[in-house]
């Protein structure tokens, strides 16, 4: 009896880490940097998806390295909700919290309203 436990646990355990998002750990070594959001330049597309898979918050700001601009300044926002849909396709709590995201125009408003 305890064999089994020991195996239903073991077979539970696999098929839990099986279902797991794991972040990539190695990455080739091509240059094409790619600016992200959080202001670092990535070497590759697959260097910026493992800085998001472990920061999901941080999304594809423009292809090439970042400049000395490329981080957007600290932006209070009210926590007022009137939603916004920008042109990136995602919904926004609010004017104010697109424009901080995207301080550089990248994205703008496509409407309002959730998208």
């Amino acid at each position: 009896m305890k064999f089994v436990l020991v195996l239903v646990a073991i077979v539970q355990g696999c098929i839990g880490a099986s279902l797991r998002q794991t972040c990539p750990l190695v990455c080739p070594a091509n240059y094409a940097p790619i600016c992200g959001s959080d202001g670092v330049t990535y070497s590759n597309d697959c260097a910026l998806h493992a800085a998001i898979c472990r920061d999901p918050s941080i999304t594809l700001s423009h292809d090439g390295e970042c400049g000395p601009q490329s981080l957007c300044p600290v932006i209070m926002c009210a926590e007022i909700y009137a939603p916004v849909c920008g042109t990136d396709g995602k919904t926004y709590g609010n004017k104010c919290s697109l424009h901080a995201h995207h301080c550089h125009g990248d994205v703008t408003v496509a409407h309002e309203g959730a998208c």
